[in-house]
């Protein structure tokens, strides 16, 4: 059974080891230890009875919320990434996030169609953001809105009020 629990810092090395299975240009281990002591970062891994699956990263700053990093390894097409998204979003928005953003390569397709499904669309691009081999790929910026949470969307003005007589 897969379980999305937070990742803190001693959970750097497990992060980058994942994030280099994950990805050509990987992030060093003492680069998820920066970023996760950065202000409104935070990460979250996905586990399988202990066997680490995948990881989001995010920040959070004022409304916006930016998935910096997204992996799955292992068990593709059975959810980990929606979970982990979607975990993500909700934390962002109790976190005050009213908008999700992220880069994508553009030639990802598997990962562009994760997101498409999720909500995400097109807000712009990045040329030449990508190194693969010798070549540059352009980096497509999606966009996502995110639910105001109840607690926050109640209209104090409209509660009925009683006066005595």
């Amino acid at each position: 059974m897969i379980e999305l629990v937070p990742a803190g810092l001693p959970d750097a090395p497990v992060l980058a080891a994942l994030h280099a299975r994950c990805f050509e240009d990987s992030w060093s281990e003492k680069g998820f230890r920066q970023l996760m002591e950065a202000t409104g970062v935070e990460a979250t891994l996905a586990h399988d009875s202990g066997e680490p699956l995948g990881f989001i990263l995010i920040r959070v700053a004022a409304d916006e919320c930016e998935i910096l990093s997204l992996g799955v390894v292992t068990s593709r097409g059975q959810g980990t990434g929606s979970r982990l998204v979607e975990r993500a979003a909700h934390r962002a928005s109790e976190r005050g996030a009213r908008t999700m953003f992220l880069e994508v390569n553009v030639n990802n397709t598997a990962a562009k169609r994760l997101y498409e499904k999720l909500g995400f669309r097109e807000a712009g691009r990045r040329g030449g953001y990508y190194r693969s081999c010798d070549s540059l790929a352009d980096a497509l910026i999606l966009r996502r809105d995110l639910p105001i949470p109840a607690w926050e969307s109640l209209d104090n003005s409209s509660s009925v009020k009683t006066e005595r007589t």
